[in-house]
């Protein structure tokens, strides 16, 4: 509400909310200033405006309002500010309104009708009134602006943006020029003056133009006004630069707690590498504000960075490096402009402006008759008073709540959730803003003016009721953005606070910790140190910060976190996973059996993971796959898409440990995909590195190599050093599959450092195992290098690793009491391949030409005939990445259960797949190298048609077969386009046929998820 006491008048035909109005007939309106047509706008005669000079040059110099609050044009004082100082609550000033009112033509008075709907004047075209008008009170009163939109009004260098129109920059192109020649010259400047004035705008422009010229990305940071300390903003500005975690972590020797100048040597380090606009926007005043500025300035210092600050108040005295520069208002003319209006009709709405910008957006919106407010603040009581009762509300909610801005995710959560309606009208009007897409700001300016003017909150509106509802929703909602949900935690979790409010330090408590999971999950230490930052919360942060410290290679320091964690459960899960990444794999079974002991009734779904994995990597499967299946249900019930993708991926991995290329390409495929939609390009890359090792296992080594370079490169964007170990250790076993001794023996040594840098014993274990088999060598080194690998496996646990090592040890010294204890081990460990692998090294130890080929008929209900031609020069290298399954007795060896001899329907998804929207899908049949149509002329006519039907609402086309070659590459691949109707998981059947003779050869059936429709977003100046 307005607020007015008893006997204000509001200017225009509105009454007093507390007393009666005064009936508009005796108000004692001035009928002066020149007539003006009713309908066009033009002015009659006397009206004082040249035919020769219509309006001065909106850039010519111009002083704005003097010391009396006069407006200037050309020499001319042609009106003068009210005598009474502007109030500060939002109300308009009492008494006699200031301003003339227009005699419309006739001599009649322009008044509101009171009843039955009516058109008033406004600056750019008509307000239609509701017919149900009452301007007694204000909730039953709705306009409607009916004026330009805001893509074609955008905000005139006002604050949150600037528009390329033709009101877009008005009287700023001179400052803009000064600006960017200061900007070649120094690396940090700042625009300040009063609220509203622009600087933002101005900022912007200065740093797209910069930005642009100089081909470097602009890193845009609103200061909370609740966050101003300086490492805030760096760990901010450390998460848009994209700083790899690892090398984060390492740089904070007081781990996680972050000093500014540890910041900003780190920041320093990134922009010589990547130098960068950035932009500080709402740098607070005084001390805190002189604080930021100089680490932003020790942030960029040596580097090729600027930083364009925003600030009320000016810091050129106490920060030496900034460049202060002032931005003043727009004068009088440049304001007309800006309306659209001679400036002798501006005048009144010019002084209510004050010549800034942000409340000129304001004053365009307002009806020319009778309302002529006399401040800002009265500008904007008007202008309230216009909305309608939802608007209002929406208003008033946004402006108890407080924040910065406000994604649209989370203002869905709100009390009442606001209409399209509501926010097109707070927009328009221009008290809302949209910096970026799917984001709605609301000017501190406006806020303070909107509290101070509203009335009492209803129930559940109050700022702390906000806070509570809103951290609540991270429950249940996608957390993201997640800064957001970072300022409301850290408000809630203030010290400020107390210690009251339970229930919703409770929720603040629950929202961190949920935030912090799935910061640790992504890898995004920036963020997850900002958290920690901001909220101090040791009890829920310490296992996540573990997780990331895990993850990025130091597991000592990981441990050594574990232990400020209030999750006794969860620290102990934790504990075995870090263990299991040292490769101590015997240690992380025992931790396991103690948290059985501990909580057994507890979350199952981790500790099943924990113990396939463990398993899998023991080289004992038997019973992984069981806890897997358990691991999903259990993850899929407690819905969790990330504990999901991550048991998908590990069963993944057990079935390229029994040898079924197909079923492990289809579970890393689809880990890969649940990956990728819930954002954890760290998961994408290990299950890239899965998908590059299927080729090994059917013989296909050329294809191997290439994959798992790619795979390497991912896990080098996500600074996993762990992941990055492993994919070089595979890819050196490609090499050396692949006739390249040399370079293999090369990546060994290399991942054998990287192992020990991480502190994967297992893993250097096993590079130290290939490194003894790679090439030629002394052989006193090759059996060192095999002892070594041997004690180290036996030392963590590992069977599999500790069987092969002593095999090889028993062949290279002739020695059969290795094989004979080799072959122990095997059958201890479940592993009958490798007990007719230890029956062929003992056969050709003794030169048994029988017992080799019986032990050769054996493996081969094992093993494909690729990898057994290779046993000629020696045991084959490949027979050690696996542990495959048996079939049962008396069953033959199917062909098609041979990769080489098979062909394969290979399907690949060109494009995003969202409703409405257009995607391509590649498929192919690939043959395998031994099969008869891999030797046909891929020249020659085509042996098969698919046809594609969908199992779902979506149209495919072509809708008639299309032809298809059997090629090993996409020379032969034939393409569908899809058109999807409907989100959720769609389903496709593809039915090959013999083109000859139309016989059915097979049916594969894929599924994928369709997304909803939506806009690509332009590029946004924060990330």
């Amino acid at each position: 509400m307005l607020g007015l006491s008893e006997g204000d008048v509001m200017t225009g035909d509105g009454q007093g909310e507390a007393g009666g109005g005064v009936p508009e007939e005796e108000r004692g309106y001035e009928e002066t200033g020149p007539e003006q047509d009713e309908l066009t706008g033009d002015e009659g005669p006397g009206s004082g405006a040249s035919d020769a000079d219509p309006d001065p040059d909106p850039d010519a110099e111009d002083p704005g309002p003097g010391e009396d609050g006069s407006w200037s044009y050309g020499g001319s004082v042609v009106g003068s500010a009210p005598p009474a100082p502007p109030e500060e609550d939002g109300r308009p000033h009492s008494g006699k309104p200031a301003g003339r009112r227009r005699k419309p033509p006739g001599g009649t008075t322009g008044r509101r009708r009171k009843s039955g709907g009516g058109i008033v004047r406004g600056l750019h075209g008509p307000i239609v009134a509701s017919a149900s008008a009452r301007v007694s009170q204000r909730d039953s009163m709705s306009i409607s602006f009916v004026g330009p939109p805001p893509e074609a009004s955008p905000l005139a260098a006002g604050a949150g943006g600037g528009g390329d129109g033709p009101r877009g920059f008005i009287g700023r192109a001179g400052e803009l020029g000064h600006l960017l020649r200061v900007a070649g010259t120094t690396r940090m400047v700042e625009l300040y003056g009063p609220a509203g004035i622009g600087k933002s705008a101005l900022a912007e422009r200065v740093a797209d133009r910069v930005g642009d010229d100089r081909a470097r990305p602009v890193h845009w940071l609103t200061v909370p006004e609740d966050q101003p300390r300086p490492e805030v903003t760096l760990l901010r500005l450390l998460d848009r630069i994209g700083v790899p975690p690892g090398e984060l972590r390492a740089a904070l020797p007081d781990f996680p707690d972050a000093s500014p100048e540890a910041l900003a040597l780190v920041c320093r380090r990134e922009l010589t590498r990547r130098p960068a606009v950035l932009v500080a926007d709402g740098v607070p005043g005084g001390h805190p504000g002189t604080t930021l500025l100089t680490s932003l300035a020790d942030a960029v210092e040596g580097t090729d960075t600027l930083v364009l600050a925003t600030s009320e108040t000016s810091h050129t005295g106490s920060v030496p490096a900034l460049l202060g520069h002032e931005v003043p208002p727009l004068t009088g003319a440049q304001s007309a402009q800006f309306l659209g209006l001679p400036l002798w009709t501006a005048d009144p709405l010019l002084r209510a402006s004050l010549g800034r910008p942000l409340f000129l957006r304001l004053a365009e919106g307002l009806p020319r008759d009778g309302i002529v407010p006399r401040s800002p603040s009265e500008l904007f009581a008007f202008v309230r008073w216009a909305l309608s009762p939802e608007a209002d509300g929406l208003l008033t909610t946004l402006a108890e709540l407080g924040m910065e801005e406000l994604p649209e995710s989370l203002a869905r959560e709100l009390p009442e959730p606001p209409t399209d309606a509501c926010l097109q009208e707070l927009l328009q009007c221009g008290i809302l803003q949209r910096p970026r897409p799917g984001y709605w700001r609301l000017p501190p300016a406006l806020r303070a003016l909107a509290a101070a003017g509203s009335g009492p909150r209803p129930p559940g509106h109050s700022r702390s009721e906000l806070e509570e509802r809103l951290t609540g929703s991270a429950r249940t909602g996608s957390r993201s953005p997640v800064e957001p949900y970072i300022w409301l935690a850290s408000r809630v979790l203030a010290p400020s606070r107390g210690p009251g409010r339970g229930t919703a330090r409770r929720l603040a408590l629950d929202c961190a910790g949920l935030l912090a999971r799935d910061l640790a999950g992504r890898n995004s230490l920036a963020q997850l140190l900002l958290l920690w930052c901001t909220t101090r919360q040791p009890g829920e942060l310490s296992l996540p910060l573990a997780a990331v410290a895990r993850q990025t290679g130091d597991i000592a320091l990981s441990r050594k976190l574990l232990r400020s964690a209030d999750d006794l459960t969860g620290s102990w899960a934790e504990e075995a996973e870090s263990l299991r990444h040292a490769g101590r794999l015997t240690d992380a079974g025992r931790v396991l059996d103690g948290l059985d002991l501990l909580d057994a009734d507890g979350p199952a779904a981790r500790r099943l993971d924990l113990r396939a994995e463990i398993d899998i990597d023991r080289g004992a499967p038997r019973g992984a796959g069981v806890l897997l299946r358990r691991a999903v249900e259990a993850h899929q019930m407690a819905g969790s898409e990330r504990g999901e993708a991550w048991a998908a991926y590990h069963y993944g991995r057990l079935r390229l440990l029994v040898g079924d290329p197909d079923g492990a390409e289809e579970r890393l495929g689809f880990a890969q995909g649940l990956f990728a939609r819930i954002g954890e390009r760290r998961g994408v890359a290990w299950a890239r590195t899965g998908l590059a090792r299927v080729p090994l296992l059917r013989g296909d080594r050329s294809r191997a190599v290439p994959a798992l370079e790619r795979a390497l490169a991912g896990h080098e964007a996500t600074d996993d050093p762990r992941g990055r170990a492993w994919t070089g250790y595979h890819l050196a076993l490609a090499l050396a599959d692949e006739g390249s001794p040399d370079l293999a023996s090369a990546a060994l040594e290399r991942a054998v450092g990287a192992f020990r840098a991480v502190g994967d014993g297992l893993g250097a274990a096993w590079a130290l195992h290939q490194l003894a088999l790679a090439g030629p060598g002394p052989h006193r080194t090759k059996v060192g290098l095999l002892m070594r690998a041997g004690a180290a496996f036996e030392e963590l646990g590992c069977p599999k690793g500790f069987a092969w090592t002593r095999l090889e040890l028993g062949l290279r010294t002739a020695d059969p009491l290795w094989i004979g204890a080799a072959r122990s081990v095997f059958g201890k460990s479940g592993d009958e391949a490798g007990e007719h692998w230890a029956d062929l090294a003992g056969a050709r130890l003794a030169g048994d030409r029988d017992e080799e080929a019986r032990a050769l008929k054996e493996l081969a209900r094992f093993h494909p005939r690729w990898l057994l031609r290779d046993t000629a020069s020696g045991l084959p290298r490949a027979a050690r990445d696996t542990v495959p399954e048996p079939l049962p007795d008396g069953a033959p060896r199917q062909r098609g259960q041979h990769p080489e001899f098979s062909c394969r329907v290979r399907m690949r998804l060109l494009d995003e797949v969202f409703r409405g929207g257009s995607a391509r899908l590649a498929l192919g049949v690939e043959p395998g190298p031994l099969h008869s149509w891999a030797a046909e002329d891929p020249e020659g006519p085509p042996l098969l048609r698919v046809y594609a039907t969908a199992l779902g609402d979506a149209d495919v086309e072509p809708a008639h077969s299309v032809t298809v070659w059997p090629t090993s590459d996409t020379s032969g691949w034939a393409e569908f386009r899809i058109t999807p109707h409907r989100e959720g998981p769609l389903r496709l059947r593809f039915t090959v046929e013999d083109r000859t003779g139309g016989t059915v050869l097979q049916q594969v059936e894929t599924e994928f998820r369709v997304r909803a429709a939506t806009l690509v977003p332009a590029p946004a100046r924060e990330a």
